[in-house]
């Protein structure tokens, strides 16, 4: 069983509940979208969706629900805890689970804060959709020169391979104006980005600086 933290309109934590049942009632919860960068080229990684995984089959980003490891079971015990470090915690696990980084002598390598860029604040990326109510932080993953990912996503309770493709920010737009179909995950941001050019312009500017 996953426990999640339910939040309110201000992020504010209200209570836990399981994942799939928080869904299914479409409590408000915090999710974290992850796009790799790959810093020799800049350019992103999308990958397709995995049969057995939701939205199979779609072109997608990466990411995961904010949930309570170890570190933060206190808060089941009423203690305090800022709900930024919660979010900036679980881009780093879900960043080191999925990508699998390898570096060229083969060992990993580990996804720090430092490898991470939030774009815009905590909760900047919301998704309201019939099943579903998410406050989503969206963080490019900065993919040292010389280092490999090997994308791994959730599938039927296991995790399996992805098919990944690198594409500009900029073709990945073309594409999701071409109607691609992509998942909610990435479906919100490039929404976003479609309605804000300055915002997107800025993320392009990021992502050549890394």
């Amino acid at each position: 069983m996953e426990l999640i933290p339910i939040v309110d309109e201000n992020l504010k934590i209200k209570g836990f509940a399981e994942k799939r049942w928080a869904e299914k009632n479409r409590l408000c919860h915090l999710t974290v979208l992850l796009i790799p960068v790959r810093c020799e080229d800049h350019k992103v990684a999308v990958q397709i969706r995995p049969k057995g995984a939701s939205y199979a089959g779609r072109h997608d980003f990466f990411g995961g629900h904010v949930s309570l490891d170890k570190e933060f079971w206190g808060l089941l015990l009423g203690e305090e805890v800022d709900v930024t470090s919660l979010v900036w915690s679980t881009a780093m696990r879900e960043a080191n689970e999925e990508l699998q980084v390898t570096r060229a002598d083969c060992y990993p390598e580990i996804i720090t804060e430092q490898h991470l860029t939030i774009i815009g604040k905590i909760g900047d990326f919301p998704w309201n959709g019939i099943c579903n109510v998410e406050r989503s932080t969206l963080f490019l993953v900065k993919i040292p020169k010389g280092c490999t990912i090997h994308p791994m996503e959730g599938a039927r309770g296991r995790y399996v391979r992805v098919k990944t493709e690198f594409f500009s920010l900029y073709e990945v737009m073309d594409k999701f104006e071409d109607h691609w179909d992509f998942a909610d995950g990435a479906e919100r941001i490039l929404l976003q980005f479609k309605e804000d050019r300055l915002l997107f312009e800025e993320v392009v500017q990021k992502i050549e600086s890394l």
